[in-house]
C-alpha cells in the first residue's frame, strides 16, 4: 500500500484489508474491473468502508478487447462509486515480474535461477488479451509444463498456485440447471498432488477440491477420498442424477474393487454437499 499526503493506494493481491476504514483509497482499473470471486468481495468491503478513486489503465492491451473492457468498467463503476477516475499508464513487463513473485512463491522457489528465464519467456511469448493483470497468468501452468515435462513437484506446485490466482478473480457464473438434479460448484477445480509436491506445501498426497465458497467469500481447499472423487467424475458425465440415484450408480460402478457400504457412500457424498462442492435443491440424503 502506497501512501502520499493524502491518499492510499492499494495494488493486488492483498490479503489484509480487513482493518482498513475510513481512509482515502486508489484502487487500479487493471486490478478489479471485471473481477468477482475473492477480489470483488475485497473490493466491495472496502468500497462500503472508504472514499474510493480509481486509476484507469488502457495502456497495455490490445484494442480487440478495449470494446468489452470499456462496458466491464461501466459496470464495476456502479457498484464501486469512486469519487474521481483518472487516466494512468503503467510499465506492464514490471509489473507482470512482481505479480510472479505474490502469485508464484513455491514455484519461484524451486525453479532457483531458472525462474527469471521461464517467466521473461511466457511474458514474450503470452499475448496480452486482458486488462486484468492477474489474469495474464492463467496459462503459465500448462507453459511450464511444456517447459519441463518431467519436473513433476514443481509442475504440480505451480498448477496449484496457478488455480488459487485464477480463482481468486475470475467470474464463474453458475451453468443453468433443473432445480431437481445435482450440480458440480461452477467453480470447481481439482488439483493433484503427489508426494513431494504435497510436503513441499504442508499437506496431504492426493487429489484436491479447490473452489470459491460464496456464502463465506473465501477460496476452499478440500482433500478427497477416492469415493468422493468418484462421485464427480460421475458427475462430469452427460447424464443427470438426483442425490439416490448419484449414490446408487457409484456403488454400482465400483462394485467389488472398493470394500465399501452403502453408508461409506453416502458419508462420502454428504462431505462433498456440506462443504457446497455438489449442490441441489432437492437433496434428501441428510446427516
Amino acid at each position: 500500500m502506497k501512501q502520499d499526503s493524502k491518499t492510499f493506494q492499494i495494488n493486488f493481491p492483498r490479503r489484509d484489508l480487513s482493518k482498513i476504514e475510513g481512509q482515502d483509497l486508489v484502487l487500479r482499473s487493471c486490478d478489479i474491473v471485471g473481477v468477482a470471486g475473492l477480489r470483488a468481495a475485497q473490493v466491495r468491503d472496502l468500497a462500503l468502508k472508504n472514499r474510493l478513486s480509481l486509476l484507469n489503465y488502457v495502456n497495455f492491451f490490445s484494442n480487440q478487447v478495449l470494446d468489452i473492457y470499456q462496458v466491464e468498467l461501466a459496470k464495476t463503476l456502479v457498484w464501486l462509486g469512486p469519487t474521481e477516475t483518472r487516466v494512468a499508464t503503467l510499465d506492464f513487463d514490471q509489473e507482470q515480474r512482481d505479480l510472479f513473485l505474490l502469485l508464484f512463491p513455491k514455484t519461484k522457489e524451486l525453479l532457483g535461477d531458472l525462474a527469471s528465464k521461464h517467466r521473461d519467456l511466457y511474458l514474450k511469448q503470452m499475448p496480452v488479451d486482458s486488462w486484468l493483470l492477474q489474469d495474464h497468468w492463467r496459462y503459465f501452468a500448462g507453459f511450464l509444463r511444456q517447459q519441463l515435462p518431467d519436473q513433476k513437484k514443481i509442475i504440480q506446485i505451480c498448477h496449484w498456485e496457478a488455480v488459487w490466482a485464477w480463482l481468486e478473480v475470475q467470474a464463474i457464473p453458475e451453468h443453468s440447471f433443473e432445480s431437481d438434479f445435482l450440480r458440480v460448484t461452477s467453480s470447481l477445480q481439482t488439483v493433484n498432488l503427489e508426494q513431494e509436491a504435497a510436503e513441499c506445501l504442508g499437506l496431504k498426497p492426493g487429489l484436491f477440491a479447490v473452489w470459491f465458497d460464496e456464502e463465506n467469500q473465501k477460496i476452499q481447499k478440500y482433500h478427497l477420498n477416492p469415493l468422493m472423487a468418484h462421485y464427480l467424475d460421475l458427475m462430469q458425465e452427460d447424464r443427470k442424477y438426483r442425490d439416490s440415484q448419484l449414490v446408487e450408480m457409484a456403488s454400482l460402478q465400483t462394485g467389488s474393487k472398493l470394500n465399501v457400504s452403502r453408508e461409506d457412500w453416502e458419508n462420502a457424498f454428504l462431505c462433498l454437499t456440506i462443504r457446497g462442492i455438489i449442490k441441489g435443491d432437492s437433496i434428501k440424503i441428510k446427516e
